[in-house]
């Protein structure tokens, strides 16, 4: 506004031609101000304040000044405009103030004035700040609240100092027309997201959203304010009060010893240990020791036995200020192990009586031993025969015995192929050892007896491998014999069984077990329509079965005397061997598959297949245990396995970790650094993806420490029992980059 000398305003309106003198300004004691008379046109009497106002100096002698005040000694631009003007102005005064206001002294000096437009200034919101964790904004005691913000997703966090404990509140504060939802952990250093919190508030469009918590320890606490509708602004707002010091529990204190700490193998050693401000402690050892386990008392002593190995024990003892691990070493010296192996006779060999043969073995940390024939066909007594005089011992170290063999009819059983060779430790009997098998003692005139002692338990079969073989002279009463149809093969097979003139041999063949004579024992390629049998034919005849194209496994042979005293021959071929083919089933999405020889069951979904590894996982996608299929490698092998998964209408992208863990991905360049693909992600309904636990385990390609993701703040787990006292699982651990490494924050190490 520009005043003009002689012209009357009020409140920024001119008065008319009748308000030009200035006794028609009145001064209004109760307001302290001047007002224009009811004479002004268009002029409230009683509130507008005149333009005009008295110069009013303690000292009227001085001149007017220039400004905008009227106070002592402060100058007002208007006294300039008028020689009437109050306070004692003189006329000399009057050129003095309208030169020093830079206003032309003429008898009617003109003040234009140009009313100021009035600006409604534009606030834009704040959408492009704290949208991830790491930018997460600060709340400190000189920051309380954040105005005209909008993102989608925006992060703030407030700190409690260590050693304190604080009460924490969190306010949004929306607009009319948006909706913004708040989502908190009250765990230190943890994320929130719209899909894991530990509290939430969700009010309606233009409702205000709070959540506070008591006496929450120091760290960092986070909260996420998302936004639900609207495109208007919100104030977040923070407070942390009631903040008091928290006096640390003592540490507890362990004193942990072995004595001795270097033992024989087989002796003992005694753990003691004493601990202070300790409420439990518990125990393990590296190997693991069953006499070292689980909880102990926080004071006490265990002897531990029988010690064959070098061995690491640790006791962890935990109080109300922390826990302590303490470990000690027990070294074990081996002691040397006492044994002895006969070399000869160890079977197939045919010796004579009134020959001298050579006993052998070999022998460690044994002083003397005894010699003894045994035959396996006699029970109890009459069994064995010693072989020196008078059972006396012979010096371990000549590893060697000349022995005369006695006649026929001194020998225990009188002669066959039914020995072994005992030889044994003379300070202690367990220590010993026989031959490997069955050697004969017969006249030299005798025709070789028959082989009834090999091959008589299901355990000791005669293996043909995979290709034709005989045993001939065989007759023992129950004698086993299998032959292989190797993996993804099939094989046509030929059982001959010959029997000896006056003797009668059956078979019988199971698949992959023990065959029987019983009904139920033998499980045949059936040759008897709608039955199993078994081929039994007459005395001194051929039993023989063939089967084609028999599937991979192996074929256990009985061959069970059922009459007479004679042998028989047993031929087995494998023949005309090829690759097993099978037509894949048709698959599509949603279908389940496994391998023959996998137990793990995936399922087909977007050209891939993802494993289930476990019920849980299963039960949340609704499957059905029915409808497993069974796939050739080839079929199976066409389907990548998924990587990534997402819930529906979810942000968070996961990695499978081993197939069974999951692991939020935090950025999009963390995203692309793995050369990961959008259209590579796959999304499940939000309770299959609960179903996967989350891996908290992480590992730098390359380096052998294993960390604890805190929020964005990764731990170093120190040691292997640290690791087990968290109750992780190996397979936990993701291996990472060092884009995704160099992510993280670096905490203090887990010891």
């Amino acid at each position: 506004m520009i005043v003009q000398a002689g012209d009357r305003w009020c409140n920024g309106i001119k008065c008319g031609p009748e308000c030009t003198d200035w006794d028609y300004c009145v001064w209004d004691s109760s307001t302290s101000t001047e007002k224009c008379p009811s004479k002004c046109p268009s002029v409230s009497s009683s509130t507008p304040v005149c333009a005009y106002i008295s110069c009013q100096y303690s000292n009227p002698t001085l001149p007017c000044k220039c400004g905008a005040t009227n106070t002592a000694n402060t100058p007002n631009v208007y006294c300039c405009a008028s020689g009437n003007n109050g306070g004692g102005i003189t006329a000399s005064s009057k050129s003095i103030c309208q030169a020093n206001c830079g206003i032309a002294s003429t008898p009617t000096p003109t003040l234009t004035s140009t009313p100021t437009p009035t600006l409604t200034p534009i606030v834009v919101c704040n959408s492009a700040s704290y949208t991830s964790l790491a930018s997460a904004f600060e709340f400190t005691s000189s920051v309380s609240a954040k105005y005209n913000m909008c993102g989608s997703e925006q992060y703030y966090k407030m700190i409690v100092p260590s050693g304190q404990k604080c009460d924490i509140s969190w306010t949004v504060t929306p607009d009319s027309s948006s909706d913004y939802d708040l989502f908190v952990k009250w765990s230190v250093g943890s994320f929130p997201s719209k899909n894991s919190y530990d509290a939430k508030s969700t009010n309606s469009t233009g409702k205000t959203d709070s959540l506070s918590k008591t006496q929450l320890s120091g760290g960092i606490y986070y909260a996420l304010v998302f936004k639900d509708s609207g495109t208007g602004k919100y104030t977040m707002s923070a407070s942390m009060s009631n903040c008091a010091s928290i006096t640390p529990p003592p540490a507890p204190t362990l004193a942990f010893s072995a004595n001795p700490v270097q033992v024989s193998s087989g002796s003992s050693a005694t753990l003691t240990w004493s601990s202070t401000n300790a409420s439990s402690c518990s125990a393990s050892a590296l190997p693991s020791n069953t006499q070292w386990s689980g909880t102990k008392d926080v004071s006490g002593s265990k002897t531990i036995t029988n010690l064959t190995a070098n061995i690491t024990f640790t006791l962890v003892c935990t109080g109300t200020g922390g826990s302590i691990t303490r470990s000690v070493t027990v070294s074990v010296s081996a002691v040397q192990t006492k044994q002895i192996t006969v070399v000869s006779p160890n079977g197939g060999e045919t010796w004579n009586p009134g020959d001298t043969r050579s006993i052998t073995w070999t022998s460690t940390g044994i002083n003397s031993v005894r010699i003894y024939l045994y035959n396996s066909m006699i029970y109890g007594s009459g069994s064995t025969i010693y072989i020196t005089p008078n059972n006396n011992p012979v010096s371990a170290s000549l590893g060697s015995y000349s022995w005369a063999i006695p006649n026929i009819s001194s020998l225990p059983g009188q002669g066959g192929s039914v020995y072994k060779i005992r030889v044994e430790d003379v300070d202690d009997y367990l220590i010993d050892d026989y031959s490997d098998s069955y050697f004969s003692i017969i006249e030299s005139s005798t025709t070789p007896v028959c082989d009834s002692v090999s091959y008589v338990s299901y355990d000791k079969a005669y293996d043909f491998g995979t290709s034709a073989g005989t045993k001939s002279n065989m007759c023992g009463k129950y004698q086993y014999y299998k032959v292989l149809v190797p993996s993804e093969k099939t094989c046509d097979i030929e059982w001959t069984l010959t029997s000896a003139k006056g003797s009668d041999y059956d078979l019988f063949i199971k698949k992959d077990g023990q065959p029987s004579s019983a009904r139920s024992g033998y499980d045949y390629i059936s040759e008897c329509p709608g039955r199993n049998c078994v081929t039994k034919t007459d005395v001194d005849d051929v039993d023989k079965i063939s089967k084609t194209d028999l599937s991979a496994g192996t074929y256990h042979a009985l061959v069970k005397r059922a009459g007479g005293s004679g042998g028989y021959s047993i031929v087995v071929a494998v023949i005309n061997c090829k690759t097993a083919t099978q037509e894949p089933p048709v698959l599509t999405s949603g279908a389940l598959i496994k391998l023959a020889d996998d137990f793990r069951v995936y399922l087909v979904i977007g050209g891939k297949k993802l494993w289930i590894p476990s019920i849980k996982v299963f039960n949340a996608m609704k499957l059905d245990w029915t409808k497993i299929q069974t796939v050739g490698k080839e079929e199976f092998n066409k389907y990548s396995e998924v990587k990534l998964i997402r819930a529906q209408k979810g942000i968070n992208v996961y990695l499978l970790v081993n197939g069974q863990f999951r692991r939020h991905v935090p950025t999009e360049a963390i995203f692309k650094s793995y050369g990961y693909k959008w259209e590579d992600i796959i999304e499940f309904e939000p309770t299959v993806v609960e179903a996967f636990p989350e891996s908290q385990l992480l590992q730098l390609e390359g380096d052998y420490k294993v960390y604890k993701l805190e929020g964005i703040i990764k731990r170093w787990i120190k040691t292997a029992q640290s690791f087990e006292k968290l109750g992780f699982d190996w397979s936990m651990i993701s291996i990472i980059n060092k884009t995704e490494f160099d992510f993280y924050s670096t905490g203090n190490p887990i010891e």
